[in-house]
């Protein structure tokens, strides 16, 4: 192979940072000579890639975390998914004929959005893992200056958004996503005002402004309007009474000499400890020629 065209692996002496927008993975690097950890800098770059790449990455969605507590050399973990409106039936469900989720025309029905989790799993994040020397403000101000101040778009992630634009031309908000009623351009400056707000009411007040108040009234009646039952109170209770205990120690399993960490149900990260485990009963280096397990 061609030395030339190969890419390099990036090492570090100290600590990296991973995403695919570079301009998030700048925060988080900041993040971290400022003193921050990983949960800080995990923390602030998400928050970044939401505003560059709202199609795989925001704050309307769960987030999850599998961190090693140094102190007491545990791996826990933080399920941020948020339940289904607690008005929500199979009923409904059947009524509407929204079976399968992949389909064209029941994809965006409301009834399959659950209380987004993302922004108290974020909090909590900080709150029990962080370094506690960077405060909220601190982690989710880069991420707000995007956001106000605007951002260029790459190549890749332009692509994307056309792409999935289908998703939320059909929304009155539509336009908080487009330039000028498009797609964003590769190089193109996408500004998200709204988000800004959203992002600052947290650093300032905490989750309560996001699961409580206008937010929640919003998220509500644009799920609502989609035909979905979801309610302020559900938004409330995930805050005052979360659906999963925070944090939680991860599952693990032992494959070869080396530990696998996965969450817990409900997420499907036992799926890949099952499978694991079921490959233990075959010498994987036969099957595949390899000189190494892995």
């Amino acid at each position: 192979m061609d030395i030339y065209v190969q890419t390099s692996s990036v090492v570090s002496k100290n600590a990296a940072v991973s995403s695919d927008q570079p301009a998030a993975t700048q925060i988080g690097i900041d993040i971290l000579k400022r003193g921050g950890n990983a949960a800080d800098a995990a923390v602030a770059t998400m928050v970044a890639v939401s505003v560059l790449e709202p199609m795989s990455c925001r704050p309307g969605g769960d987030c999850h975390c599998i961190f090693y507590r140094k102190k007491d050399k545990k791996v826990m973990a933080i399920n941020g998914s948020g339940r289904t409106g607690k008005d929500a039936t199979l009923e409904k469900v059947r009524e509407a004929r929204i079976m399968n989720m992949m389909a064209k025309e029941s994809c965006k029905h409301g009834l399959w959005v659950s209380v987004p989790g993302a922004m108290a799993s974020m909090v909590k994040i900080i709150e029990e893992f962080g370094s506690g020397k960077l405060t909220l403000k601190d982690i989710l101000g880069p991420a707000i200056h995007l956001a106000e101040g605007g951002v260029p778009i790459p190549f890749k992630t332009a692509n994307r958004w056309n792409v999935f634009q289908h998703n939320f031309r059909h929304s009155k908000n539509a336009n908080d996503l487009l330039i000028d009623g498009k797609a964003p351009k590769p190089g193109g400056i996408i500004y998200a005002p709204k988000l800004a707000k959203i992002l600052r009411d947290v650093a300032d007040s905490g989750p309560g402004a996001f699961y409580m108040g206008v937010t929640a009234q919003n998220i509500v009646a644009a799920v609502q309007e989609a035909g979905g039952v979801l309610t302020e109170e559900d938004m409330k209770e995930h805050l005052l009474n979360p659906p999963n205990p925070v944090p939680d120690e991860a599952l693990s399993i032992d494959f070869n000499g080396v530990t696998i960490w996965e969450m817990r149900p409900n997420t499907i990260g036992i799926v890949a400890l099952l499978i694991f485990n079921i490959l233990k009963g075959y010498d994987i280096r036969v099957l595949t020629g390899a000189t190494s397990p892995f």
